[in-house]
């Protein structure tokens, strides 16, 4: 899945004033019955902390992984792959259920070479073969996204909101959190695969500002270090 992905940081209100204009001409993610859902996710880096600061210094190609999963729910658990080219994006993913993801947590990745799918293969390759070496699990992410669809494009709009960073990397029980942002602040996505349509660009303010170089997981783990 190769698209484009601009960010934008945005107040609560501007959030819900998007949120108004995009319910009456777009739909709502399919998957989830209310109106907005809640996103957990762990990332893994290296010893080095290579994903950190490759978003950190502005490295054109860079890659990170995850395991993600959603209204706390581990019945459904997807382990993904995200590499960013520039302001285009190409992610992977597959299911894994919770055994399987508490084995790569604990640094058994052996369980990615049982799976079916090359990507779960080629992960293994990378994971236990050497090229990532001492990759382990990092910082969590804790936040509430509302979601936006339509065909055109396959464009798809985010409001990210209440983005916290829990204090524990144990993500199947309850964890303290700490909030990234003191002004409850929004994270506005706008992914698309070729052309925005014009009638979304309408939709959004003029005064959304310029996009920006934001990550959720970079956020949190400034967080963290704080802490230390």
């Amino acid at each position: 899945m190769n698209r484009f992905e601009y960010k934008f940081l945005i107040s609560a209100a501007e959030a819900a004033e998007i949120s108004s204009r995009l319910s009456g001409a777009m739909e709502r993610d399919k998957n989830y019955s209310d109106d907005s859902y809640f996103i957990r996710s762990l990332y893994f880096d290296d010893r080095n902390h290579s994903a950190y600061y490759d978003k950190v210094n502005g490295v054109e190609h860079r890659e990170k992984f995850r395991i993600r999963f959603y209204n706390s729910d581990p019945s459904y658990i997807v382990f993904e792959r995200k590499r960013k080219h520039g302001i285009k994006v190409d992610k992977a993913q597959f299911g894994i259920d919770e055994a399987d993801a508490r084995a790569i947590i604990a640094g058994d990745f052996s369980v990615l070479k049982s799976l079916d799918g090359d990507l779960a293969k080629d992960l293994y390759g990378k994971f236990a073969g050497g090229f990532c070496p001492g990759l382990y699990p990092s910082a969590v992410t804790d936040y509430e996204r509302e979601a936006f669809t339509h065909p055109a494009s396959r464009t798809r709009i985010t409001l990210d909101k209440n983005l916290h960073a829990p204090l524990s990397l144990d993500i199947f029980d309850d964890i303290v959190t700490l909030p990234v942002f003191d002004n409850g602040a929004v994270i506005l996505e706008v992914k698309f695969d070729a052309v925005l349509p014009e009638f979304v660009k309408l939709l959004l303010p003029r005064n959304v500002g310029q996009p920006l170089a934001i990550s959720k997981y970079c956020l949190c783990r400034e967080v963290l270090m704080k802490c230390k």
